[in-house]
């Protein structure tokens, strides 16, 4: 599970940590999830997405694999 925000920045979005980082360098093979409602406050929050839909697409595109605690915003793709 990636930590909520790194210096108030959603670390769900961080492509180069849950991606180049984690799965190329350090050859991480497992499942990335979210903290309780990270995806969710990237639209929220945040404010770096302008619904659920796009905040759903940032988290996956940058490595998020399961949404945590249920499917809140993953399920509006």
């Amino acid at each position: 599970m990636h930590i909520m925000n790194l210096m108030e920045f959603p670390v769900a979005l961080l492509k180069k940590l849950l991606r180049n980082v984690l799965r190329e360098e350090w050859n991480f093979d497992g499942i990335v999830v979210s903290d309780y409602f990270a995806i969710n406050s990237i639209m929220d929050y945040h404010k770096v997405a302008s619904d659920k839909e796009q905040a759903a697409i940032k988290a996956l595109t940058a490595g998020i694999d399961v949404e945590l605690p249920a499917l809140i915003v993953i399920k509006n793709l």
